[in-house]
Parts: structure tokens; C-alpha cells; sequence
């Protein structure tokens, strides 16, 4: 999915002071621990045999895949949470970005049943400082694990409806 990047970065926490704008992305990275458990077992992979919805499973089966060529650092499956590590392109190691998925319980494959935010960072004095990220970022991620999912599905019936 992108090329020229690498980990491995040093993690410098972006300085607190009164006069740096907290962006509403930052606020969100706090939030993890309120979200809530899709099924009683925390530990639970979503697999055919689940109790969660077919469209869950194709939606977080297509997040794997789109963030296929990042590494993971946090793989919550019964929260529907995915995050990445940071990465650094390597063309411009002063910019760092990382990818959070967050898949909602679903009968349907929706565009609401995902949410995916692209945090962007840049070293200025030797701290990562937050910056804007386009959306149009977090929307491709977004489409791309829509038609993921949709093809995972399809592939699932017609899996079903072969003879056996």
C-alpha cells in the first residue's frame, strides 16, 4: 500500500504545553479503554463460527487486509480496533503518520460500520508535534477496506452456496 516507508522511529510525546492545539484526533487516542466489548470474550477472533454479524466479519477481514502492508501494534478483534505503529517514509523522515480502525457491529456492510482516522506527525525541535491530516487520506483507507470487505464477502457466499 505505501512504498518507502520504514519503523523503528524513536517515540518522542508531543509536548503539553497550554499554547499547542489539541486536535480532536489526540482527544480520541485517550478514548480506547471506553470502547466497548462486541462479544463476552475479549480474547475471541472473529471466525464463520462467531456470534458476530457477516458484515462485521468481512469489514474487519478487509481492515486486515488493507493495513496488510503496515505493521500492527494494537489488534483488538473483539473491540473492532486496529491501530498501527508509526511509520516514517523515508523520503521524509520529519513526518511520521499512524492508522486507527474502528469497525462498529453491523447487519450490513456500511460505511458507518467503519471509522478510520490517519494521525500525521512532524519533528520540529526534536518532539512530534501533531498536524493536520487531509481526509481524503482517512476516506481511501476507508474505501479500500469497504471493497475489501464486500469482495470477502462475496467470496463467502459463493463459498456457501457451492456443493459440498
Amino acid at each position: 500500500m505505501i512504498n518507502g516507508c520504514q519503523t523503528g522511529t524513536r517515540v518522542v510525546e508531543p509536548n503539553r504545553r497550554s499554547d499547542v492545539k489539541v486536535l480532536r484526533v489526540e482527544k480520541g487516542l485517550r478514548n480506547f479503554s471506553r470502547i466497548g466489548y462486541l462479544s463476552s470474550d475479549p480474547l475471541t477472533f472473529p471466525n464463520k463460527k462467531s456470534d458476530k454479524p457477516e458484515a462485521f466479519i468481512a469489514l474487519w477481514q478487509g481492515a486486515l487486509k488493507t493495513l496488510a502492508g503496515l505493521p500492527l501494534e494494537v489488534v483488538d478483534a473483539a473491540r473492532g480496533f486496529l491501530q498501527t505503529q508509526w511509520v516514517v517514509d523515508s523520503q521524509n523522515p520529519n513526518h511520521r503518520f499512524q492508522v486507527q480502525i474502528i469497525i462498529y457491529p453491523s447487519q450490513e456492510l456500511r460505511v458507518e460500520a467503519v471509522t478510520v482516522e490517519l494521525i500525521h506527525q512532524r519533528l520540529k525541535d526534536g518532539i512530534w508535534m501533531l498536524t493536520r491530516s487531509s481526509r481524503s487520506g482517512a476516506q481511501n483507507i476507508k474505501q479500500e477496506v469497504l471493497l475489501n470487505a464486500r469482495a470477502n464477502l462475496a467470496m463467502d457466499r459463493e463459498k456457501a452456496l457451492e456443493p459440498e
